[in-house]
């Protein structure tokens, strides 16, 4: 069975909040490679397309990326409340575990030993985003399309290499690619 022929599974406002806690609490290097595979692949609570086109979305608001989608999920499913219960679903954890983190570090900085360790997960990071990054982008690959090939190229080059701001790039891009949308589903309609 495919990930858009999966049943979705709506949870209830506590199995949000602890869901989303649970999520939260894992995501040490990147929240966003286990907010995939808690939302997507283990509770089945959105399609991978979905998770997709809501993350693509919750990367225009401003804040964090990951708490915008939870927030995005929560109202969806439950209004304000879930939006709310999401969010603190996604900050509680991670906002006592820096604390405990931030005494522990400023009491061993010190330690050279520690700073090893520290960029030795720093790699470890990295190889997770990259991991995720592969994992969105399959549904997109299944599809084959040139239109959305050429619109995730254009903006690697402009915004990875060429170094524009990431707001100049939105700006050009988001019109450019609605509107081949607009124009290839206008055409697909024609007789």
């Amino acid at each position: 069975m495919k990930d858009s022929e999966t049943p979705i599974v709506i949870p209830t406002l506590p199995q949000l909040f602890f869901g989303i806690s649970l999520i939260a609490a894992q995501g040490i290097g990147g929240v966003l490679v286990f907010a995939r595979r808690e939302f997507v692949e283990r509770r089945r609570w959105m399609t991978a397309e979905e998770f997709n086109e809501t993350f693509a979305f919750a990367q225009l608001l401003p804040g964090p990326n990951v708490v915008n989608l939870a927030v995005i999920y929560g109202q969806r499913h439950h209004g304000v409340i879930g939006a709310v219960l999401a969010f603190l679903g996604m900050l509680a954890a991670p906002c006592a575990l820096v604390m405990f983190v931030g005494a522990v570090y400023a009491h061993f900085a010190d330690i050279e030993s520690l700073r090893r360790i520290l960029n030795g997960i720093s790699v470890v990071a990295s190889g997770l985003i990259l991991s995720v990054v592969l994992k969105i982008s399959m549904p997109l690959a299944r599809q084959r399309s040139i239109r959305d090939g050429a619109i995730v190229a254009g903006v690697f080059v402009c915004a990875g290499l060429v170094r524009l701001p990431l707001v100049v790039v939105l700006a050009a891009s988001l019109p450019v690619s609605i509107a081949l949308v607009y124009w290839s589903k206008k055409r697909a309609a024609a007789p």
